[in-house]
């Protein structure tokens, strides 16, 4: 799994609100549940704008090499995402959907970030699931070491080379995902990501900063949020590329 993958999944916790509107079966009232818990936390989010710093740790047999980015990022309903690369500089990734633009040109085939690819994606989400509804059944499952948590799986309805399943634990009370797995071919584990701190704003609980566990535990990625703000009304120019 590559880092970019790695910290949109990482991301889940932001966009998660959408997820929400992907409809559960009718036979497993459970995950109905926890979909509509989670859209009602995030109700009331209008837009978003945060400055966010992504650290990155990995290990080798002697040594480790720590790498960094920072960003501004912003997102507006129902399907805006604006990622500003401050460190290093020079870049500009604007989506609506599935649509991306990078430094104002349109992105195609290999110029397309990664990201903008999957349906697990950040873009994906932020479209409100329907990408998501098509290719990924949606079920509840119980785990003794998660009990307070409801667990959702998100299963691929087609194979494919690059497929990935994905778990994630709901808390009920809050109306968030605090953690999840990604898991590939075979059922291999891919990556691990918890919430680390969460915060109120504007009666919604928010992740601030997440923590993804990856290449067999030699990768960690730290994303941190600062800054947030919700619903200022953010103007639609922002992201016209």
């Amino acid at each position: 799994m590559t880092g970019s993958r790695a910290r949109v999944l990482a991301a889940l916790g932001w966009a998660v609100c959408t997820v929400g509107a992907v409809p559960a079966s009718a036979a497993d009232p459970a995950a109905a549940r926890a979909l509509a818990r989670l859209r009602k936390n995030l109700a009331p989010l209008s837009d978003l704008a945060a400055e966010v710093t992504v650290t990155t740790a990995l290990k080798g047999f002697l040594t480790e090499q720590v790498y960094r980015q920072r960003y501004a990022y912003a997102f507006r309903r129902p399907a805006s995402v604006r990622v500003d690369f401050r460190e290093p500089a020079g870049r500009l990734v604007i989506a609506r959907g599935r649509t991306v633009w990078v430094n104002g040109k349109a992105a195609q085939g290999p110029d397309k970030p990664e990201d903008a690819a999957s349906p697990l994606s950040l873009w994906a989400l932020s479209l409100g699931g329907p990408a998501l509804d098509r290719e990924y059944a949606i079920t509840s499952f119980a785990e003794p070491a998660h009990q307070r948590l409801v667990g959702l799986a998100l299963t691929p309805r087609s194979g494919g080379a690059t497929a990935v399943r994905l778990k994630i634990w709901v808390d009920m009370d809050r109306g968030v995902v605090e953690e999840s797995k990604v898991f590939g071919a075979e059922d291999a584990l891919l990556s691990t990501s918890a919430v680390s701190r969460f915060a109120r704003l504007a009666g919604m609980w928010l992740p601030v900063e997440i923590t993804t566990l990856g290449c067999e535990g030699r990768c960690r990625t730290v994303v941190d949020y600062a800054g947030v703000r919700v619903n200022a009304g953010l103007s639609g120019s922002l992201f016209t590329p």
